[in-house]
């Protein structure tokens, strides 16, 4: 059986694409028609870490069943092609079910690999050790020890992983360990093209607009209890060295409990933090012109989008 077309929105954080998600889904059910969210962010995807990721609340959830949250511990790590493995399984059980698979995020990668493939791996229970193993040299020896380790092993990786971020070179790493080849060769060998129709909006509010959101956001979220979410997380035996945890947010919010700056502070360096990533964010989505319809305003859309999807689909609902 053929796929049914996504429908996918995507944008910087903090421009609306959940609340847009919500209106499209019911527009789609006072047709008949129902859905579920596959969420392509890279924040999400941490259990546990719920406030400062800006999760989708209890309510939502139950809403309609949503796909790729809640997939991993916060000390392990996941790199897209990992998360191509968890959406292409939910886009085929989507689709057997009949229901329009939308996706909702801004994480660059993983909308790429959704829509244009990535080589899918087997899951093993060699690779889940030895990806606990490689946590657990991060967390002993720091980042500056395994990106030593990999220019040791695979210096191909090395040079493409020079920013030294702790995610990619444990994968790298990893997949060495397992495959006994570098990523970087068996990226270009396997990767799965994938033939996927889809219509896609991009969410690009006013800079003012989207910075103020930003702003408030990371004010409700210390007072929704971040503080307490991360004192859970590290009663749970998680550190603040593990990858969720070193997110923006998490990062600050352990600041703060060790008394390295005030709350106060925190705040203002983590809008800064979220916005930077937000002008990175749209920086990308410009780059990418497949991603062409662009919502400056999203408000009163969601009929719109509906029936122009069903206009350009119907046929294989």
């Amino acid at each position: 059986m053929p796929e049914i077309p996504l429908l996918c929105l995507l944008g910087p954080t903090a421009s609306g694409k959940t609340a847009l998600s919500y209106e499209i889904l019911q527009e789609f059910r006072h047709r008949g028609i129902d859905c579920e969210i596959i969420s392509a962010d890279s924040r999400q995807v941490y259990r546990y870490l719920d406030i400062g990721s800006a999760k989708p609340t209890k309510e939502e959830l139950d809403f309609t069943k949503h796909h790729c949250v809640d997939i991993i511990n916060p000390n392990e790590t996941i790199s897209a092609g990992i998360f191509f493995e968890f959406a292409e399984k939910a886009i085929v059980e989507i689709s057997q079910k009949k229901k329009i698979p939308i996706v909702v995020g801004g994480a660059g990668l993983y909308v790429k690999a959704i829509h244009d493939g990535l080589f899918a791996e087997i899951i093993t229970n060699e690779r889940a050790t030895i990806r606990e193993e490689i946590q657990s040299l991060l967390q002993k020896n720091g980042k500056e020890y395994l990106y030593e380790q990999l220019q040791t092993i695979d210096p191909k990786a090395a040079e493409y992983y020079s920013d030294k971020n702790p995610s990619r070179v444990s994968r790298a790493l990893e997949y060495y360990y397992v495959h006994k080849t570098s990523i970087i060769d068996d990226f270009a060998k396997k990767k799965m093209q994938v033939n996927r129709l889809s219509t896609n909006y991009v969410l690009h509010p006013q800079r003012e607009i989207l910075y103020n959101r930003i702003n408030q956001r990371t004010v409700t979220m210390f007072e929704k209890g971040l503080l307490e979410e991360v004192k859970n997380v590290l009663t749970m035996g998680y550190t603040r060295n593990d990858s969720g945890l070193q997110m923006i947010g998490y990062f600050e919010a352990n600041q703060v409990l060790e008394g390295r700056v005030t709350q106060k502070d925190a705040i203002e360096i983590i809008q800064q933090r979220t916005r930077n990533y937000a002008k990175r964010q749209v920086t990308w989505f410009k780059k990418n012109p497949n991603l062409s319809l662009i919502l400056e305003d999203s408000s009163n859309q969601s009929k719109t989008i509906v029936e122009n999807y069903l206009r350009e689909f119907e046929q294989f609902l």
